[in-house]
């Protein structure tokens, strides 16, 4: 047993980050794509990747977005945008995961934390 993990209490199941990434969808913020852009251009934001590396080889995001992996938010953030005023635009493949990285940093304290609804499918099918 680690002692650093918690476990479930005996008969509970685990639940699984999606659950718990669905479960958080309705207390974030969620953009469109015109409105994250918007946030962008005129108000600082800055976009987050909160997959994997190895997601992120296979479909590109917006080019400036930082690589925050949801395995590592938190502190990756604490690290990498001190300023937690600055808006942050949450993104992942479907716009789940997003949800519970955007959670976790409003839990750290990050103030203008938003996702992008429904995630990269919603950005490679925008209209320029």
């Amino acid at each position: 047993m680690n002692p650093s993990r918690p476990t479930p209490p005996p008969g509970a199941s685990p639940v699984s980050v999606e659950t718990l990434a669905r479960a958080a969808l309705p207390f974030v913020e969620q953009l469109t794509v015109p409105e994250a852009l918007h946030l962008q251009k005129h108000h600082g934001a800055r976009w987050v990747d909160v997959r994997e590396p190895e997601e992120q080889e296979i479909l590109a995001g917006p080019e400036d977005a930082l690589s925050l992996p949801l395995s590592t938010l938190p502190s990756s953030a604490l690290q990498a945008v001190p300023d937690r005023d600055v808006p942050l635009i949450l993104f992942c493949v479907r716009g789940q995961r997003s949800a519970l990285g955007a959670v976790r940093l409003e839990q750290a304290g990050f103030r203008r934390v938003k996702c992008l609804r429904d995630g990269l499918m919603a950005w490679v099918l925008r209209e320029d």
